[in-house]
This record gives structure tokens, C-alpha cells and sequence, in this order.
């Protein structure tokens, strides 16, 4: 079966909260693990204070790409100021499907089938 082609680019979600103000993010990586290592250090830089970062690396089902999972809380007041090209030369986009999930595997079912669909390209 021929592999799909996918897009490398960023795809992101936060959900944020008053008294502390904070925010929850989950961003998903889709390019490489260089790249995707790179980005998620200057995340680290650009969007602190952060706390309880966790990442995860795994191949996108039926393509050549890594899909590199990171989620954080984010105590950056102003979260709109984010410039994403400064982080990521890619293409970037808010996806409110990008969202913390109970299990893992709803997330990654979901990067699947739109890697299927061709919505990734």
C-alpha cells in the first residue's frame, strides 16, 4: 500500500483558566524528530512559564512523517501575541480538535484519519 503524503506543520489547541491565569495546551508536531525536538525546545522559551511538559514521538499510521505529541500549562499572560512563525516556519493552525484527551489513543486515532481523509496535505 503507497504511503500517504502529509504536510509538516503545526496544529495546536489551549484551553485557558482564570485565578491562576493559565493555559493548557496540546501541540502536535508533524515533520521529523529533529525538528520536532527543535520546536518543542523553543515552545519551552517562547511561551514560559511552563510547567509539567510532556511529549511523546510516534509514526503517523500509512506515512513517512512523525507526529510529536507536547503538552504543557502555560502561565504566559498574553497568550494572543503568540507569533507561531517564530516558533515554526511551517504552516501553523489552531485545530480545536487538538484537545487533552483521557486516553492517548483518541488523539492519535484522530491524527490518523485526517492524514487518511488527505485534510493534512
Amino acid at each position: 500500500m503507497p504511503r500517504l503524503k502529509v504536510a509538516k506543520q503545526i496544529l495546536y489547541d489551549f484551553r485557558s483558566e482564570e485565578n491562576p491565569e493559565r493555559h493548557n495546551f496540546v501541540i502536535i508536531v508533524i515533520d521529523n524528530k529533529i525538528e520536532g525536538n527543535k520546536v518543542e525546545q523553543i515552545i519551552k522559551e517562547k511561551l514560559q512559564p511552563t510547567e509539567g511538559v510532556t511529549s511523546s514521538t510516534r509514526r503517523i499510521t500509512r506515512t513517512s512523517n512523525l507526529c510529536r505529541t507536547i503538552e504543557f500549562i502555560s502561565y504566559r499572560q498574553r497568550i494572543q501575541d503568540i507569533n507561531w512563525q517564530s516558533i515554526y516556519e511551517g504552516k501553523s493552525s489552531r485545530d480545536v480538535n487538538v484537545c487533552e484527551r483521557k486516553r492517548k489513543n483518541i488523539l492519535e486515532n484522530y491524527i490518523d484519519s485526517m492524514a487518511s481523509s488527505g485534510k493534512l496535505v
